[in-house]
């Protein structure tokens, strides 16, 4: 399985819910919480800025957690479609 690496916090709903869909499906991750780790925001923060995928989430005045990274691909928050796509990507 591809190495997977997530920005996110344990204050957000859908952090959280997608950590419950990991732990059930057996999915290996590693988790950077942005509201506990000061490093891990700074890296979010640079990758948020930098990247035009958040272009959108910031228009609507979003964060854009949780933010899952496998490789060189991005997915943006968590739901059908992104749970479509993480599982293309995971294959």
């Amino acid at each position: 399985m591809k190495e997977m690496m997530v920005y996110g916090s344990y204050l957000c709903s859908s952090c959280i819910e997608m950590q419950e869909y990991f732990e059930t499906h057996s999915i290996d991750y590693t988790f950077y919480d942005i509201t506990l780790e000061l490093q891990a925001l700074k890296r979010f923060l640079k990758l948020r800025e930098e990247s035009p995928i958040f272009d959108e989430v910031k228009k609507e005045g979003k964060i854009g957690i949780p933010t899952i990274i496998i490789g060189e691909e991005m997915i943006l928050d968590f739901g059908e479609k992104q749970i479509e796509r993480l599982n293309q990507l995971l294959k």
